[in-house]
């Protein structure tokens, strides 16, 4: 069968399904159109037919498919590109598997090891922040806060700097960053690429955003340079990300725009996801109080005396709080839709779908399937730790792929849950989390990742439960 024979909603001319579909939440119109049309359909956005999957197995074909029969979709790559983003993200072949080995080095379980000693320190920073912010009786926009934190893991790791958003209100860095994701998103759903011709106000605040940015990063790119030229012994044990690409550059040709965009990336990635991931996890938490102090018994066992995880060996004695955020990621994953295109003809389910064709996956819907996992819609996190919940008969860890799967598998998945794990063990210990919004004002917004609305949590010491 051929594409013509795939099922799908009708549009019109010339603009196809663009009008059924709403960007925000184009993973939510995926799902719906999926109980109609099952588990492979087609969609026109304008003139471009796009195949959409939401089978596990239809998707782990997919992604374990990638370099060599699917890549990112090139207008995506062609938008990120035009804003100065060239690193392993949105790298393709060849391009792709030098910069891998480059991320990987930097994200390994031996360099995060020795690492945390540091995430230790910036999460003793954000108790403090935290901690002084409930004596003022603070409800904190959550999102905000947790990407202080993110950011000034993710800088440190990348690049050995120091931001320290947690300490210093200005956070001119992180207020130019949290514009790049919806921008990269807005532009990619846009019919045309009208920005190209003319800038509306929206295009040259983002210019000027990108603008700083890219000079920010370029003046740490040379500081980094001079402590390599000052002390030689970092050329033969690189510290951090930045210190290993510029040692390599020195030995074969990488440009400086490969450089930086790769820092760059490891910055945007490392700090929206694990933001979001855990703001959705705070939201939770709120809404089943008996899971809430379940994390705070494991939390005080852990911890002892300690407001905060000082030992790395302890990240692997939390399996409830650990239990919490896979359900999280389960249920509200930051990556809800994937988006690729063919690099040659391929068979898709019984459909041969030809060369360029886009194909978008939607893993959420896959994880909130009945015979994937029992109760899906239930936030049960006692699915994930083996023996505990032997009502549910269901558990298909296939289709539950938060960080993607494949030999694209996300390298920051370590780096992610050490960050939360350090995060929850820290606020289980010392305060309950009380949301200040209605949680049924909280929904959920596709803009690159998928996040919440914003909504504001105060932190309540505990008091000896």
């Amino acid at each position: 069968m051929d594409m013509h024979d795939i099922p799908g909603p009708n549009g019109i001319p010339l603009l196809g399904n663009l009008l059924q579909i709403s960007p925000e939440s184009l993973h939510r119109n995926i799902e719906r159109w999926a109980n109609q049309y099952g588990s492979i359909y087609k969609i026109r956005l304008g003139t471009h037919n796009i195949v959409i999957v939401t089978a596990t197995e239809t998707i782990q074909y997919v992604l374990k498919n990638r370099p060599d029969k699917f890549r990112r979709l090139g207008r995506m790559d062609d938008v990120i590109r035009e804003m100065g983003f060239i690193g392993v993200f949105n790298a393709e072949g060849d391009e792709w598997r030098r910069q891998r080995m480059f991320v990987s080095q930097a994200l390994n379980l031996t360099r995060l090891k020795t690492f945390f000693p540091t995430l230790v320190s910036i999460t003793e920073k954000l108790f403090n922040r935290w901690n002084r912010l409930y004596t003022k009786s603070s409800a904190l926009a959550i999102k905000a806060e947790l990407m202080r934190y993110t950011v000034d893991i993710t800088s440190r790791l990348a690049f050995g700097y120091n931001m320290n958003t947690i300490e210093n209100d200005s956070d001119i860095i992180q207020d130019h960053l949290k514009a790049i994701f919806p921008n990269i998103y807005k532009r990619i759903n846009s019919p045309v690429p009208y920005w190209r011709y003319f800038k509306l106000s929206a295009d040259k605040k983002l210019e000027a955003s990108l603008h700083v940015i890219h000079n920010t990063m370029q003046g740490i790119i040379n500081k980094t340079r001079e402590q390599l030229d000052e002390d030689p012994a970092l050329k033969d044990n690189p510290v951090n990300f930045l210190q290993s690409l510029l040692v390599a550059a020195r030995k074969e040709p990488i440009s400086n725009d490969v450089i930086s965009g790769n820092v760059l990336t490891m910055l945007l990635a490392g700090e929206d996801t694990t933001a979001h991931t855990l703001a959705w996890i705070f939201y939770f938490m709120h809404l089943h109080p008996e899971v809430q102090k379940k994390m705070q018994l494991e939390a005080d066992a852990i911890l002892g005396d300690e407001c905060i995880l000082l030992n790395y060996e302890d990240t692997t004695r939390l399996p409830y709080i650990e239990a919490v955020a896979l359900e999280a990621m389960r249920l509200k994953p930051v990556a809800p839709m994937l988006f690729f295109e063919t690099l040659k003809s391929v068979e898709i389910e019984g459909f041969k779908v030809p060369k360029d064709t886009g194909v978008f996956v939607n893993t959420q819907y896959s994880a909130n399937r009945e015979e994937n996992f029992s109760e899906p819609e239930q936030f049960i996190p006692a699915r994930w730790i083996a023996g505990s919940c032997p009502y549910l008969n269901a558990h298909n860890e296939r289709a539950f792929m938060p960080f993607g799967a494949g030999p694209r598998y996300c390298p920051g998945s370590n780096l992610a849950m050490l960050e939360m794990k350090a995060v929850l063990a820290m606020v289980c210990k010392n305060f309950e989390v009380v949301m200040d919004t209605d949680p049924v004002e909280v929904r959920e917004i596709l803009a690159f990742t998928m996040m919440p609305t914003d909504f504001n949590v105060r932190f309540v010491r505990r008091t000896g439960d």
